[in-house]
C-alpha cells in the first residue's frame, strides 16, 4: 500500500524556510522530492532524516528567501509505503512484526568548482537493503556570491547526473555536480535504503512469514526540447514509480525542474533546454514491484 503526503510552506521575505515532512504512524517514507519551486528559491536541504524517528522516518527540507522581498511559495511530496497486515486480515492478530527497516546514509562533503564536474557516490546500500531515495544538503558560506548565477532550478550547481545504480556490492546514487556562481559551495548526498525483506511470527517464536520488497531501476530515453519540455517514464505493469533519477550529456546545459513519482507507474520530468534544437535526456524510475505478497517461510 501507498500513499503520498503533500505539504505547501510560504518562505517569508529575507528568511531561509526550513521544515520536515513525514509519513503517518505505521507508514514509512520511501522517497522525497520538490513538486513545484515556481520562485526558484535555492535549495539548501532536500534530503531524508539521518535516522528514523520512533519508527517514523521523516525527510527534511531548506529554502533561501533572503535575496527577495516578497514571499514565495514551494510544494513538497514524499512518498509513504505501509505493508498489508501479516498472513491476511483474518490473521491480524496471531502475528507480529511486518515492518519494513530503513536507514539512511550519507557521504563526506564535498566541495564544488566552476566549470568542472564533479562526481559524488553516496555510501553503498547494504546488500539486504535497496536503495529508494536519494537527498543532497548544500552549505554556502557566502551566500550572496553563491546565489549570484542560480540557475532557474532552485540550485546553485548543475545537477547532469542524480542516477540509482545497482552493483554486486549493494545499491547506491550518483550525482554529477558543476558549480555555476563565484562563491564557495559544498554539497553532500546522502541515500535511503530500505530492507529487501520484512518478516513476522508469532509473538514467542521465530518469524514464519516473509515479504519481499522488489526494487527496479528502468532507464528510457527521453527529447527535450528547446524551452521547458515535459517527460514520463513509465515503470511496468505491477509496480509503481518510487524514484526519480536523470543523466544528461556532458555539456548539453539541461536542467531539471521538477521530477516526482506521478502516484501510479508514471514518473514525470520536467527538464529546461538552453540549446537550439532538441536534446536526449536519459531519465530514470525506481520501479516497486506491487505482485509479492506474505508468504509462509519453509
Amino acid at each position: 500500500m501507498k500513499r503520498f503526503v503533500h505539504t505547501t510552506r510560504f518562505a517569508g521575505p529575507g528568511e531561509i524556510l526550513s521544515f520536515t515532512v513525514h509519513c503517518p504512524a505505521g507508514w514509512i517514507e520511501i522517497s522525497g522530492t520538490i513538486v513545484s519551486n515556481p520562485s526558484a528559491l535555492p535549495v539548501l536541504r532536500a534530503a531524508p532524516r539521518a535516522r528514523p524517528v520512533r519508527g517514523i522516518s521523516r525527510w527534511t527540507f531548506a529554502f533561501d528567501n533572503r535575496g527577495s522581498s516578497q514571499p514565495a511559495e514551494v510544494r513538497v511530496r514524499i512518498a509513504c509505503l505501509k505493508l498489508p497486515p501479516p498472513g491476511g486480515k483474518r490473521r491480524r492478530g496471531r502475528l507480529r512484526g511486518g515492518r519494513l527497516r530503513l536507514n539512511v546514509f550519507s557521504g563526506r562533503t564535498e566541495r564544488l568548482e566552476i566549470r568542472r564536474p564533479k562526481i559524488i557516490r553516496s555510501p553503498l546500500c547494504p546488500r539486504r537493503m535497496t536503495a529508494t531515495g536519494r537527498g543532497i544538503e548544500v552549505e554556502v558560506p557566502n551566500p550572496r556570491a553563491a546565489w549570484a548565477s542560480t540557475r532557474p532550478t532552485g540550485y546553485p550547481f548543475e545537477v547532469s547526473k542524480a542516477w540509482f545504480s545497482a552493483t554486486k556490492r549493494g545499491d547506491r546514487v550518483e550525482y554529477a555536480l558543476e558549480a555555476t556562481g563565484p562563491g564557495t559551495i559544498d554539497a553532500r548526498v546522502s541515500v535511503l535504503c530500505v530492507e529487501r525483506t520484512a518478516l513476522a511470527g508469532p509473538p514467542a517464536g521465530p518469524p514464519t512469514h516473509r515479504y519481499p520488497i522488489k526494487v527496479s531501476y528502468l532507464k528510457t530515453e527521453g527529447t527535450v526540447n528547446p524551452g521547458s519540455t515535459a517527460v514520463k517514464a513509465l515503470c511496468p505493469q505491477n509496480s509503481i514509480s518510487v524514484a526519480t533519477g536523470h543523466l544528461f550529456p556532458p555539456g548539453s546545459g539541461l536542467s531539471v525542474f521538477r521530477s516526482f513519482p506521478a502516484g501510479g507507474r508514471a514518473a514525470i520530468f520536467e527538464i529546461d533546454s538552453p540549446a537550439a534544437g532538441p536534446e536526449i535526456a536519459q531519465i530514470q524510475a525506481g520501479c516497486l514491484d506491487t505482485r509479492p505478497h506474505w508468504r509462509r517461510i519453509r
